[in-house]
């Protein structure tokens, strides 16, 4: 995702398809499932619901977390891609 199409998410805010996440905790996978069970969607992780951007570094780790999550579930769920946005460190995973 480009610098511009990040910026103009974060700018028209949360919805039905984009959730913001100050921080990344396990607990993330209700909105895994909420997704996979609507149009799918963005979750970003290091942008706080008022859509300032506090920065979360996507690790290894992290991104094997939520790959496990989403196979995991009773359907398993397909996530299309997990990525780290530039120096504003904010992680994100689209959901087809």
């Amino acid at each position: 995702m480009k610098p511009e199409e990040l910026n103009l998410i974060i700018k028209e805010g949360e919805g039905l398809t984009v959730e913001f996440k100050e921080k990344y905790t396990p607990k993330i996978d209700r909105d895994i499932v909420a997704f996979a069970n609507t149009r799918g969607g963005f979750i970003l992780i290091g942008v706080g619901d008022s859509g300032k951007r506090t920065g979360e570094t996507l690790t290894n780790k992290m991104k094997a977390e939520i790959t496990a999550i989403a196979r995991n579930c009773e359907l398993s769920i397909h996530i299309k891609k997990v990525h780290q946005a530039g120096k504003n460190r904010i992680g994100y995973w689209q959901n087809a």
